[in-house]
């Protein structure tokens, strides 16, 4: 099978990267002792403490090694940047690890001149395992363990597999010119083929349209011993990524991941907006409406706030929150732009920090927004925008948020394009399909830092 060959080349590599971090760990600790003489005895008398110190290690680097590996499909040939990357991600988890250990024990035995004096050490021996060793482990262990493989079915449909064929003749997969496809002809011919080629393994690029002829491949194939294997050509019939995923025992075929249908994530997403929105909500907010309610007396008397209906979860209106910053009776159906009359002065700083959006931590708290998701648009911009894309409405799978992916990528305030349209969904979808609790974090952040520091264009 194909599949196992890369996961074992995987684990391998991130063994041998356990092995390098857990060896360095002891080798280091040798040097370090004879470069400080003095007391010796004392590493001695804790010397069982060193050695929970290198099993951290070695579980942060095994961890970080597989994922690393996992997450980029062209590992198997790693250039610096790769390896550079892995590493520090690696030595990184294991800084976290150990500092995690230090803390939890109160540990006040152990050097700390020793353990973070090693970090870099550890990233240079990292560095040059994973640049290097990923081909020599391929040319080592699948020395002899060729698999002489062909394709079945029509050129454009094996084009799609060109770079994939590179990755696997790293593995031991020799690919055969011959390329027959599915005529009758050469599958009349498919079984004096595989004896006079010595195929070992036959991959087709795409399901046979006629069920009988995908019957009798199977059947030819189990009588040679040969191994079937089946690219699945489902994005190319529905014309998007596909995700496949089992349930009771069925496979079904989707078209995206979608990591929030998960209760364990919601409560998680959940448990960080409570977390963040209760204290904004009673802190800060009351201190912001005094604000806003002076400069609203003095520039646009009227209400502090105002309400208006949105679209949230699955399409489900509700009333959002924001500090008024136009002149009352205004049209707001209508985006604000720059130098917008509607605006009183001080609104548009408002709504250039995004403190006009505060108020939106009680939609949080009430469970209608997120901190994090796509942006609630006016109802009529939600028809407008979903004639631009046709997948407008996916991004109502999950909760609206105060900020979003889009947002921090600089896809805030009025829409001027078309491009600007499509690339805000665009945002929005990926998010939906990527969601995980440090991406949240890491938007909340750049949000943060952009309410620090408005861009000059924000409106």
């Amino acid at each position: 099978m194909i599949a196992p060959r890369t996961k074992g080349r995987i684990y391998l590599q991130s063994f041998l990267d356990g092995l390098i971090a857990f060896s360095s760990f002891w080798i280091y600790l040798f040097v370090f002792i004879l470069a400080h003489p003095g007391n010796p005895a004392h590493y001695f008398e804790f010397l069982d403490r060193y050695f929970a110190y290198s099993f951290v290690a070695l579980g942060a680097v095994l961890l970080q090694g597989a994922r690393g590996m996992y997450s980029n499909p062209r590992w198997w040939s790693p250039n610096f940047k790769d390896s550079h990357s892995l590493s520090l991600n690696q030595v990184f988890y294991v800084a976290i690890g150990i500092s995690f250990f230090l803390v939890a024990t109160k540990d006040k035995s152990i050097s700390r001149l020793f353990l973070f004096s090693w970090l870099p050490l550890l990233y240079g021996a990292l560095l040059v395992a994973n640049r290097f060793l990923p081909v020599k482990i391929a040319e080592t262990v699948y020395r002899g363990r060729t698999e002489r493989t062909i394709f079945l079915g029509t050129p454009e449909s094996a084009r799609a597999l060109a770079s994939w064929r590179e990755y696997q003749e790293t593995l031991g997969i020799e690919f055969l010119d011959y390329k027959p496809d599915l005529s009758i002809s050469d599958l009349a011919n498919l079984e004096n083929l595989i004896k006079e080629k010595n195929v070992s393994q036959l991959i087709l690029t795409e399901i046979p349209d006629v069920k009988y002829n995908l019957h009798f491949i199977i059947d030819t194939c189990e009588r040679a011993g040969v191994r079937l294997m089946v690219f699945s050509n489902f994005e190319q019939l529905f014309r998007h990524k596909v995700t496949v995923t089992e349930d009771a025992g069925l496979q079904f075929v989707g078209l995206r991941d979608e990591p929030l249908e998960s209760p364990h994530n919601r409560m998680i997403k959940r448990a960080l907006d409570v977390a963040v929105a209760l204290p904004a909500v009673v802190i800060a907010l009351p201190l912001v409406a005094a604000v806003v309610w002076v400069a609203q007396r003095l520039q646009s008397p009227g209400p502090v706030f105002y309400k208006q209906t949105r679209a949230g979860l699955k399409g489900r209106m509700f009333s959002i929150f924001k500090f008024r910053t136009m002149h009352v009776n205004a049209n707001e159906s209508r985006q604000a732009s720059a130098d917008d009359s509607r605006v009183y002065p001080l609104g548009r700083w408002f709504r250039r920090t995004s403190i006009d959006e505060l108020p939106q931590f009680l939609n949080v708290l009430r469970g209608e927004m997120s901190l994090v998701g796509p942006r609630p648009h006016l109802l009529e911009h939600n028809e407008q925008f979903a004639r631009i894309m046709r997948n407008y409405y996916v991004r109502s799978n999950v909760k609206p948020g105060m900020t979003g992916l889009a947002q921090v990528r600089g896809l805030r305030g009025a829409t001027k394009s078309e491009e600007d349209i499509i690339r805000r969904v665009e945002s929005d979808i990926s998010y939906l399909e990527t969601w995980s609790l440090s991406l949240d974090v890491v938007i909340l952040a750049r949000t943060l830092w952009q309410v620090v520091r408005p861009p000059k264009t924000a409106m």
